[in-house]
C-alpha cells in the first residue's frame, strides 16, 4: 500500500459545548494550534488531508493551506458521522480512486505518525473493513482507518435513516480489528473535552513523544 491509496480527514464538526462552542481544532497545545498538530501527525501518512468542518464557516481555518474543509451539508446533525458522511459523498463525486480513508479527531494533539502502518498491517492480514484507535481498554471510533468501499452506502442510509446516527453505530455495523498502541507510556488518542483535558495536554506536550515505548 501507497500513501496514495490513503486520504485523510480531519472530523472538526463539533460544538465543543463544555469548552464554551469553542471551536477545538483552533485551541493551542504546547503553543499550537490543534489543527496544525493532526495535520502534521498526518501529512507523512496521506496523499491528502480534507476536513469535516461542520455547519460552520470554512475559513475560520485559514492559514492552513495543505488542508481542504468539507462542510456537512445536508449530512448535518449527526455527530462526526455527520463529516464522514459529508467526505465520502464529494469523494464519490469527484470520482476518487482512493482505497482508504483514515478519520482523526482534531483534538488528538499526539495522533501516532504510524498508525497508517499498523492499521494497514492489520487489514492486510485479516481482510477487515477498518482498523480503529484504541489504548489499554478505551476504543477510540474516531480514529480509524477505513476501506472505503465499506463506506459507499453511508450518505444514503444516513439520509434514509436506515442507520442509526452515530459513528459508534458506524463502526459496530463494520467488520473491524482494534489497533492497539498499549505498549506505549501515554494514549495517543487523548482528547480535549474539557479545560482539564486542555490543561494535561498542554502538561504533556513537553514530555516524551506519545510514540516513546515503555
Amino acid at each position: 500500500m501507497s500513501q496514495g491509496d490513503v486520504i485523510g480527514l480531519i472530523l472538526s464538526g463539533g460544538q465543543a459545548t463544555r469548552l464554551g462552542n469553542v471551536r477545538k481544532a483552533t485551541l493551542f497545545v504546547g503553543g499550537r494550534r490543534l489543527l496544525d498538530r493532526v495535520t502534521e501527525s498526518l501529512e507523512p501518512q496521506v496523499c491528502r488531508i480534507l476536513l469535516a468542518s461542520g455547519q460552520h464557516d470554512p475559513k475560520l481555518f485559514t492559514g492552513q493551506d495543505t488542508v481542504e474543509a468539507i462542510p456537512d451539508g445536508i449530512f448535518h446533525g449527526h455527530g462526526p458521522i455527520s463529516g464522514i458522511a459529508a467526505a465520502v459523498s464529494a469523494l464519490h463525486e469527484r470520482g476518487e480512486s482512493a482505497e482508504f480513508l483514515l478519520t482523526v479527531a482534531a483534538d488528538t494533539p499526539f495522533f501516532p505518525t504510524d498508525f497508517v502502518r499498523r492499521a494497514c498491517a492489520l487489514l492486510e492480514a485479516h481482510g477487515h473493513q477498518a482498523a480503529v484507535g484504541a489504548y489499554r481498554g478505551q476504543v477510540y471510533p474516531t480514529n480509524a482507518l477505513w476501506r472505503l468501499s465499506a463506506l459507499q452506502t453511508l450518505p444514503t442510509a444516513l439520509q434514509a435513516g436506515t442507520l442509526m446516527p452515530g459513528i459508534k453505530a458506524l463502526l459496530r455495523s463494520t467488520d473491524h480489528v482494534l489497533v492497539d498502541y498499549s505498549d506505549i507510556a501515554h494514549d495517543p488518542f487523548s482528547n480535549v473535552n474539557t479545560l482539564t483535558d486542555l490543561l494535561e495536554l498542554n502538561r504533556r506536550a513537553g514530555a516524551p513523544s506519545a510514540g516513546t515505548p515503555l
